[in-house]
């Protein structure tokens, strides 16, 4: 039924945006297939690392000195800029998210390792045959939620409900149960 919907060639462009409004909705929520790490550098007396190209939210960042991670702490924006008005070099203990940017205090003095552990934006779904992990992991999420859009848009209003609360259920009693099942929905490192 949702399907039939979604299979008219005619309106392609209004499914793809209900796709992508879909994933909007949701992404900014921790799942098993969005979250990620790398590790960034600290340059020599620069504040400021640039946060990964895909990022959403942090759950941590760490900073590596002589082999030991030691956690970043947060702090308001105002005291990393006061701590760094003097030109305060040393090993980072401090940092703020400010634009597209970590902001540091201390301001290094070496090139440091920077564990960064974070929720990432995933590829966007471009062509027809694009894909990527909310399609494996949330189909029946995607596919309500796209005919919703759709039928909401040629004014079929009792169907944009229906799929709709189609949508929300398959969100709540199936991705929500899976990503509490991986584990809490909690990013942890591993150690070795």
């Amino acid at each position: 039924m949702a399907l039939e919907c979604l299979n008219r060639t005619d309106l392609d462009v209004q499914i793809q945006a209900g796709i992508q409004a879909t994933i909007r909705r949701y992404e900014g929520q921790r799942f098993w297939f969005n979250e990620s790490s790398t590790v960034l550098t600290a340059s020599v007396s620069t504040e400021t690392v640039a946060v990964p190209t895909d990022f959403l939210f942090l759950d941590q960042i760490r900073v590596t000195e002589n082999s030991a991670d030691l956690p970043l702490v947060w702090a308001p924006f105002s005291l990393i800029r006061q701590i760094n008005l003097n030109h305060a070099v040393g090993l980072p203990t401090r940092y703020h998210i400010y634009g597209q940017n970590f902001y540091l205090a201390n301001v290094p003095d070496s090139a440091y390792a920077l564990p960064t552990f974070y929720v990432h934006r995933l590829p966007q779904l471009v062509n027809p045959t694009d894909t990527n992990s909310w399609l494996s992991a949330a189909e029946d999420v995607l596919v309500f939620g796209a005919a919703s859009y759709v039928s909401a848009l040629i004014g079929d209003l009792p169907n944009a409900e229906k799929w709709k609360a189609n949508e929300l259920t398959f969100f709540q009693q199936d991705l929500l149960w899976k990503r509490d099942a991986y584990g809490g929905g909690r990013l942890t490192m591993t150690r070795f």
